[in-house]
């Protein structure tokens, strides 16, 4: 289920979770989708250049959503300009489990990401950049 989307520059990014309702005392997974604009690719988590910005994704939570290690996709090495760079092209997903603490607050629960990121347009390295996606999910004491 899509819980938002957000673009900046030559990224877009679609927040999604398998349910906007929670529940407490459970877990859930977040994926963040990024596309890149054909013709454009953004540096990896793992940047190869010590100039270049990493792709980076800082999460802001309600207190008792609890988010884990986020899963970033390895990147393809491509040849750009005779070197060899690890670059995200096309759609990635970035996954994280988020817990919900046993005693989070029932209600909405605000989630907010913060995507760093740098684009090489056409051989043209981008000043660094970012953008934000917010949302929420509803928190319920129990299923029934």
């Amino acid at each position: 289920m899509i819980l938002a989307r957000a673009a900046r520059g030559p990224v877009s990014a679609v927040l999604e979770a398998a349910s906007r309702v929670v529940i407490r005392g459970s877990a859930f997974e977040l994926t963040l989708q990024l596309t890149i604009e054909p013709g454009c690719w953004i540096q990896s988590v793992r940047a190869d250049r010590d100039s270049a910005r990493a792709t980076a994704v800082e999460l802001g939570m309600a207190e008792g959503l609890m988010p884990g290690d986020m899963r970033f996709p390895e990147g393809s090495v491509d040849p750009l300009s005779g070197d060899r760079l690890r670059a995200y092209t096309g759609t990635i997903a970035i996954r994280v489990a988020v817990g919900v603490a046993s005693d989070c607050l029932p209600g909405p629960a605000p989630i907010a990401a913060r995507i760093l990121f740098q684009a090489t347009r056409e051989g043209k390295v981008l000043e660094p950049d970012h953008l934000e996606i917010r949302t929420e999910v509803e928190v319920l004491a129990s299923a029934s």
